[in-house]
């Protein structure tokens, strides 16, 4: 099984379907999506900069993001029964054990799932150039738990050419 994390900053691609189903159809194994959240983890981030949510509740709030995110995943990629969009607030109220702050994002969270799950693989699709600073401050802790290959994907450029960032 294979953790395939879909960046936020990908939800504007306005051809997100296409280059997302072409990548996951060249993956042979189950998936689990881990979506980002995309805009509304960014709203939830200004709220709690405005208003002082707190860490517990910024947190969840952000969580509940990636599940919105999710269910637009799902309208976007086929009806594979190999593809499993992941609810991550129900993943992680059972299997949270990652701190509460701005410095865990859905790519941590990735890592922690790819973790837990024993995944294959973990890829991470993203919207920039590839490298250790794509990823949120917390990752490299997060991926530390995993032993399979980390993968990061430019997914706006073609992705012909992937980089093995961490083995």
């Amino acid at each position: 099984m294979i953790v395939v994390k879909v960046g936020g900053s990908l939800y504007s691609l306005h051809n997100l379907r296409e280059r997302l189903t072409k990548f996951l159809d060249t993956i042979d194994d189950d998936i689990v999506l881990v979506p980002g959240g995309g805009a509304a983890a960014d709203a939830v981030r200004g709220w709690d900069e405005v208003h002082s949510l707190g860490d517990d509740a910024a947190h969840w709030l952000a969580v509940r993001s990636m599940d919105l995110a999710g269910d637009f995943l799902k309208l976007l990629i086929s009806n594979s029964t190999r593809i499993q969009v992941l609810r991550i607030e129900v993943f992680l109220r059972e299997h949270d054990t990652l701190p509460h702050t701005w410095h865990v994002t859905s790519d941590s969270i990735a890592a922690h799932v790819a973790s837990l799950m024993n995944a294959s693989n973990l890829i991470l699709l993203k919207s920039r150039s590839l490298g250790h600073d794509a990823v949120d401050q917390y990752f490299s802790t997060a991926a530390s738990q995993l032993r399979c290959p980390i993968r990061i994907v430019n997914l706006r450029e073609e992705f012909a050419s992937v980089a093995t960032v961490w083995d």
